[in-house]
Order: structure tokens, then sequence, then C-alpha cells
């Protein structure tokens, strides 16, 4: 559920125009792949639940009957990628001070690289909104790990109502020497706020 899939289809291309086309399968029965262990645990009926990202309440509750959909979410597309290329990055805030316009930063990367040595290849993040930026680099100690900045100034994104919505753009790129191998851009997509729960007592009538 909402999970980017990909799929390599170098052999499939042809020269020209190609058709691309989705096979949606069931859900459930496309659980059916899925190994189980003795230690999984479910109830009889909802056993697929285990191996499917799906809302528990798809598989039943008080409140609703058993519907687990499947379908698209997002477009599909065919992408030539290079064989050293960013896997994913997520860049995510850590803590948030408000009166101190502060905000503390983790990004997370995975990569394909085709070179046995790291030691010449290079990470970086880049982030933008109006006057406000923010830097991270390092070279590559592994194909996965993550960095993590400071930001002063930081525009932080407040609810409806609270104050303004900043939206930051992002750049990640990946490099072998002076040689840029992948660029990611993320426009208007990553904001850095802080949330928190505010528990209250409930009164019960006629108690």
């Amino acid at each position: 559920m909402l999970v980017t899939q990909s799929f390599d289809v170098s052999e499939s291309i042809r020269e020209g125009e190609n058709e691309l086309l989705v096979h949606i399968t069931t859900a459930c029965i496309a659980a059916r792949g899925k190994k189980m262990s003795a230690a999984n645990n479910a109830l009889k009926y909802d056993y697929e639940s285990l191996r499917i990202r799906k809302a528990a309440s798809m598989f039943g509750w008080d409140i609703m009957p058993r519907m687990v959909s499947g379908g698209i979410w997002r477009p599909v597309y065919i992408e030539n990628r290079p064989i050293e290329h960013i896997r994913q990055s997520y860049l995510m805030t850590t803590a948030a001070d408000p009166p101190e316009e502060r905000a503390e930063l983790s990004f997370f990367y995975e990569v394909s690289v085709d070179g046995d040595d790291l030691s010449e290849y290079n990470i970086s993040v880049k982030g933008r909104c109006g006057e406000s930026t923010f830097e991270m680099s390092d070279r590559l100690w592994y194909t996965a790990g993550k960095l993590f900045a400071g930001l002063d100034g930081a525009k932080l994104w407040w609810p409806k109502g609270y104050g303004e919505q900043p939206l930051y753009d992002v750049e990640v790129v990946l490099s072998h020497k002076d040689r840029i191998l992948d660029t990611l851009y993320y426009t208007k997509r990553n904001r850095f706020r802080k949330t928190h729960g505010l528990r209250s007592p409930v009164k019960i009538m006629g108690h």
C-alpha cells in the first residue's frame, strides 16, 4: 500500500515505441507466494495480512467489512537509470526549535555503484527555501548511510492557521571524483516541523 515498485526491463525494451502494461493481481492471492514461519501468528482468516502492506482495517474491523484493495497510486513510467545511481533517499527532521528557528536534519541514502573501492565516491545534499539553505556531504563508506546537519534560520512548516507552510527545494548528487553520476531533484516537497501529542483528562458523564 503506497509503496513504490521498480523492475529492470532492460531485456524487454525494443528500439522505437514500447507499450507499458500493468497487470494488477489480487493482493490476497499474491501473498501466497510469501514465506511464513512457525513464529507467525494471525487470526485464521487474515494470515495474508502478515505479508501484505495494507491498512489493518482492510481485513475487516467492527466498523467496516473486509475489503483488501489493489491498484496504482502514482504514474507508471519507464526511466533510463545509469548503472551507478541513487536507489533511495529520505530527508527527515530529527529536532526543531521554533523560538530559535533551528532544525536538526538527518538524511538517509542508498546507492548502487560499480566500483569496489568506495573511497572516491561522494554523496551530497543541498537544500534551499528563499534565503534559508543547508548542505551536507561525505565520501561513501558503504552503499547506504546517513548524513547529519544543523540548520540555523530554518523556515519551519506550520499547520494551517498557525503560520506559513514553506517548502524546500532539495538536490541530491552522487559523484565519483569530479564526475556526477546521478542527481535527484525534489522541488517544493520538503518541510521541517516538530510534532508532539497533548493529553487531557476525559470526564465521563455520570461519574
